[in-house]
């Protein structure tokens, strides 16, 4: 519920800006600005700070040290360009993925905490869980710091989606931003007949077999 987790943020009375990047947002400023509108028609208001800024962390500061949150959807993998020997590897069910490491290095150099949301949808009705934080101390390594961080973010993902694939809508990104890497074509066909490396779900009337190695899905 990526779209309308800021809008439930808001209701519960969480003071926020969103730290997003300027391709998702020229893609969706329309929806993005709407919501804005309506923020401020409730008399609330949030801001977007761009992940390009140069100025970033000290905009993300000034936002922090004013009392508010900031709101990063980290499961995209999308924002400044630290691509390749800034991202960090982290273990993600059957494989490694690299992701980057923008949240825990924020997180570290300002001392402020990381808490991890997760949304749910049961009967239409959207439940929000605001999970432990992950506090950032000087007496840890920034690298060590960052490293143990994306784990853990990506652990309490892992553990949401456990039995649940089809609440993620982030399966198709792995694969193009730079998150998977795959050792070449790897032949799955052998491994499709083993229950140890397949998952089979249902989704509506259809079956859906997911490949944990290649982070692919096959229709039956």
């Amino acid at each position: 519920q990526h779209e309308l987790l800021p809008l439930y943020l808001a209701r519960a009375g969480i003071d926020f800006d969103i730290l997003i990047s300027k391709k998702v947002y020229q893609k969706y400023q329309n929806h993005l600005n709407a919501h804005r509108a309506s923020f401020d028609d409730a008399d609330r208001h949030f801001d977007f700070l761009f992940a390009q800024d140069k100025y970033m962390v000290l905009r993300i500061r000034r936002s922090l040290y004013s009392g508010r949150h900031i709101l990063v959807f980290a499961d995209g993998n999308i924002g400044a360009n630290d691509i390749d020997g800034l991202l960090v590897p982290v273990s993600f069910f059957y494989k490694e993925l690299h992701v980057r490491r923008g949240v825990a290095f924020i997180s570290h150099l300002l001392q402020v905490p990381v808490y991890p949301v997760l949304d749910q949808l049961t009967d239409e009705i959207v439940k929000i869980t605001i999970q432990q934080p992950i506090h950032p101390s000087f007496e840890l390594a920034r690298t060590d710091y960052i490293r143990e961080c994306m784990q853990r973010i990506f652990d309490v993902l892992s553990e949401r989606l456990n039995d649940k694939w089809m609440d993620w809508g982030c399966w198709d990104y792995l694969h193009q931003n730079g998150m998977l890497r795959l050792n070449g074509c790897e032949d799955v066909s052998g491994k499709l007949l083993s229950p140890e490396h397949t998952f089979a779900f249902r989704k509506g009337a259809k079956t859906f077999i997911l490949d944990r190695f290649n982070y692919n899905i096959f229709i039956l």
